[in-house]
């Protein structure tokens, strides 16, 4: 059994409804849901394009997929996100806009502000006391992939690759779409479906903690931990002084 600190929109938001509308999923009732077509794109073939994002359930990884170790159990790990979100304020980042990263389209803000890098960073380090070291043969997997040597030594210490000042918030919408065709019939899809969602803020209001019952499962929602309210400003500008591009995108 795996578990996964995320970001998800709440359910009666209307990104999480066409989110779980694209992916055929939806990870509250573990329910499947039948995609709509993508012109030129074969059902069999839309299905593989989303099959990888739609195992992991819509979300923003926080604290990527982990083993408890023995020394607690699910309880526990609940104990300490609502004592985490308890302390915590909502705050709002960037409009999101649909982009092509490593081969994978997404929805990232425009730029990440400071804010929302150090509330990855709090996520990583808080909960890590409750992830059992990566395998051998997990370590061995995520080496195979074109990591540099911060990356590297991140997935070592923290079971995850794309930490601290290599986080990028991405809510991943396919696996990888190399063929030119087929990325230009899905981007225009993509960005017709999550129009009425493109160019909004995000409030980013919770915690959701997903769980994988066993291997090859898809993950499900099992709760959200809402932050406490603020006034939050939506006025945002551009600049380095504002926060770092999105300029990568990782699974």
């Amino acid at each position: 059994m795996r578990y996964a600190l995320y970001f998800s929109p709440v359910s009666t938001s209307l990104l999480w409804q066409l989110g779980c509308k694209w992916l055929g999923y939806e990870a509250l009732t573990r329910q499947l849901i039948k995609q709509d077509p993508v012109p030129g794109i074969d059902t069999a073939r839309l299905y593989e394009i989303t099959r990888a994002p739609m195992h992991y359930g819509l979300h923003a990884t926080l604290k990527a997929p982990f083993r408890l170790v023995d020394s607690f159990c699910e309880m526990d790990l609940r104990s300490a996100i609502r004592m985490f979100t308890d302390t915590r304020l909502s705050f709002v980042i960037p409009p999101l806009v649909i982009r092509l990263i490593n081969d994978c389209l997404c929805l990232c803000p425009e730029y990440q502000p400071s804010e929302l890098i150090t509330f990855g960073a709090d996520c990583v380090r808080n909960f890590d006391r409750f992830r059992m070291p990566l395998t051998g043969a997990e370590l061995g997997r995520r080496k195979a992939e074109m990591l540099d040597s911060v990356e590297e030594k991140y997935l070592e210490r923290w079971g995850y690759p794309y930490v601290l000042d290599k986080f990028r918030f991405h809510i991943t919408l396919t696996g990888k779409v190399q063929n030119p065709f087929e990325r230009q019939r899905i981007q225009a899809r993509l960005e017709k479906m999550f129009a009425p969602v493109l160019g909004e803020t995000l409030e980013i209001d919770a915690v959701s903690l997903f769980r994988e019952p066993t291997p090859g499962q898809n993950f499900s929602c099992i709760d959200r931990f809402p932050m406490k309210k603020q006034s939050v400003r939506s006025d945002f500008g551009y600049g380095t002084e504002k926060g770092v591009p999105v300029i990568a995108m990782y699974d």
